[in-house]
């Protein structure tokens, strides 16, 4: 499957939501995806995190260590970073999602889950007539 860096940050947040504690095939097949699409995600990680770091403030932690960064959208740097970070965020890239009916997640993780992991799952023939 073709996605945008960004499309795949989304969707390894979409999997942190608790689904991943699932010890069924959910949970098996969350984990699988969380791997597949977090190995692909790393370098736009680790170049997001390096504009932060260029365009962002430090922020410090009470004993004067820096604890993040923040990039702050009032900022004269913001467009400058807004730009720089869109040219990564829409770099595609192939990534293999397993998925499973959405049958086998009933009673195995929750409404707001099911939805939000959407993605992840094939709806049958009767859910679509």
């Amino acid at each position: 499957m073709k996605l945008t860096n960004e499309k795949v940050a989304a969707m390894c947040r979409d999997l942190e939501n608790g689904v991943l504690d699932n010890v069924g095939i959910v949970g098996y097949t969350a984990a699988r995806n969380y791997r597949a699409l977090h190995d692909v995600a790393e370098p736009f990680f680790i170049q997001r995190n390096k504009l932060i770091m260029e365009y962002g403030d430090a922020q410090y932690d009470g004993d004067g260590n820096i604890d993040d960064y923040v990039v702050d959208p009032k900022s004269e740097k913001f467009a400058a970073f807004a730009a720089k970070y869109q040219e990564l965020a829409d770099i595609e890239c192939e990534v293999e999602i397993l998925t499973l009916p959405e049958e086998k997640a009933i009673d195995a993780i929750s409404g707001a889950q099911l939805l939000q992991l959407s993605w992840m799952f094939e709806r049958g023939l009767e859910a679509t007539e």
